[in-house]
């Protein structure tokens, strides 16, 4: 098997293991959890699991004071990233809620032009025109789909935050932090963020220390697992083998597994609004990510530069 297949394949799987997140949470509520419950016990389990494996492959925990100062940063917009998107799943489909969080890169690049003064593209521009009509379809997916306002606007701000959050981690400087230090140091600071706003919520937010069920241990020891630790090792090698562009487009299954799984588990309701609406998120989110690629290539450059050679040769031989 050559490093292509592979890096398709572990792409695949990270975005169908990530796309797996709505099913935990949706068993664990209907056990009597509520978003901070489910979230505290999610990232305490895979904390545990990458110290362990920080320990095994003998990477450092340290942190310089501006490094803990980003992390925090970093913790704090994860913690508002997963608390929005959690709660939108109580709101509303988790399959909607999923694909309205996919536009997070359409976001970035917008973003990125924005307030870095980067070079959009012709396909950046086509991508967010694009996505206004999916998010509409979206937003009126009929059909007995479950969908609300609120939980629309809380997978927006999920989408958003999630978006800054990539922006600082590209703009900090982090360079010699491994990815599972990164993720390691992220998440401590976004469990304390969660921890204090459960307290600040008061006894609605309240935080259930003990799982109400034996079977509800599975549950979030698979939510880390296979929601939170699979995907980042299977994105790692996927990014090694075929570059983050192409592994970005193949993570296009994430909100289409997400989609599947809570039509087939839990009866959510699929339209025409609803297929048109992703068709229309993914081709944009595509289009962006294609675009970020041709930049990161350099390949708009040596066009450039092979028409001027052109232009110089034409006019030598004249």
């Amino acid at each position: 098997m050559n490093n292509r297949v592979k890096g398709i394949a572990a792409a695949v799987l990270s975005a169908v293991s990530y796309g797996t997140n709505p099913i935990w949470s949706k068993y664990l509520y209907a056990d009597g959890l509520h978003p901070h419950s489910v979230l505290f016990h999610r990232f305490l389990t895979t904390i545990v699991l990458l110290a362990l494996l920080l320990v095994r492959q003998r990477l450092d925990f340290r942190l310089t004071r501006r490094e803990a100062g980003v992390m925090a940063m970093l913790g704090v917009l994860f913690a508002g990233s997963s608390l929005s998107l959690y709660t939108a799943f109580t709101c509303m489909d988790s399959g909607l809620a999923c694909t309205i969080l996919f536009v997070y890169p359409i976001l970035v690049a917008a973003l990125m032009a924005l307030c870095f003064r980067e070079r959009a593209g012709w396909m950046t521009w086509l991508a967010l025109l694009l996505s206004v009509p999916g998010l509409l379809l979206l937003s009126s997916p009929g059909g007995g789909a479950h969908f609300s306002w609120p939980g629309f606007w809380l997978s927006m701000l999920s989408a958003l935050t999630y978006a800054v959050y990539i922006i600082i981690v590209n703009k900090a400087h982090l360079e010699r932090f491994h990815a599972l230090q990164l993720t390691f140091h992220a998440m401590v600071f976004c469990l304390l963020c969660i921890v204090a706003h459960s307290f600040a919520g008061g006894p609605e937010t309240a935080i259930r220390w003990i799982l109400p069920q034996g079977r509800d241990y599975v549950l979030v020891l698979c939510n880390a697992l296979v929601s939170t630790i699979c995907p980042l090792m299977t994105l790692a090698a996927a990014v090694r083998c075929i570059g983050p562009t192409t592994t970005s487009i193949v993570g296009a299954l994430e909100p289409v597994t997400a989609v599947v799984f809570g039509v087939i588990l839990f009866q959510e309701a699929i339209t025409g609004h609803i297929v048109l609406g992703i068709a229309f998120i993914l081709t944009a989110v595509t289009l962006t990510l294609m675009g970020d690629g041709l930049r990161s290539r350099g390949l708009r450059g040596r066009l450039l530069a092979w028409r001027i050679h052109r232009a110089r040769r034409r006019r030598v031989a004249a």
